[in-house]
C-alpha cells in the first residue's frame, strides 16, 4: 500500500512539472512573437500592401516588404466582418500616418477605416 501511495504522489509531482513546463514554454513562445511582430502603437506609421494576414491572440500581418507588425483589436460595425483582423485581406493596401490612431485600408479603388484598438459604431 505504501509503494501505491508513492507512486501515485509521483504521477501528480510529474503531472505538476508538466503543467510548469508547458507554461513556461508557452510564455517563452509569446515572447518570441512578440519580437517578430512589434506591436502597432499611436507613434507607428505603416504603409504597405498586406501579403500575410494571421489571427492569433490578435492580429498578425506582414507587408510584402517583409515588415511584421502586430494589430490590437479594432472594430467598424459598418463592415462586414466588422473585426479588422477579419476585415483585411491579402493585397489590401494599408496606411496608418505616425501619431494617428487611424488605420485606412484600401480595396478596389475603396477606402475603409478604423481606429486603432477602439470599436467604431456606423
Amino acid at each position: 500500500m505504501i509503494t501505491n501511495g508513492n507512486n501515485i504522489g509521483k504521477f501528480f509531482g510529474l503531472l505538476i512539472l508538466g503543467f510548469i513546463l508547458m507554461a513556461v514554454f508557452g510564455i517563452f513562445l509569446q515572447k518570441k512573437r512578440m519580437e517578430r511582430y512589434p506591436m502597432v502603437t499611436y507613434q507607428s506609421e505603416l504603409k504597405g500592401e498586406i501579403s500575410e494576414i494571421r489571427i492569433n491572440r490578435g492580429t498578425l500581418a506582414e507587408f510584402k516588404n517583409g515588415q511584421k507588425f502586430s494589430l490590437p483589436s479594432s472594430d467598424n460595425l459598418s463592415y462586414t466582418p466588422y473585426f479588422i483582423g477579419r476585415f483585411i485581406n491579402r493585397g489590401d493596401s494599408l496606411v496608418k500616418s505616425a501619431f494617428s490612431d487611424s488605420i485606412f485600408i484600401y480595396r478596389n479603388k475603396k477606402k475603409y477605416y478604423f481606429i486603432l484598438g477602439k470599436r467604431v459604431e456606423k
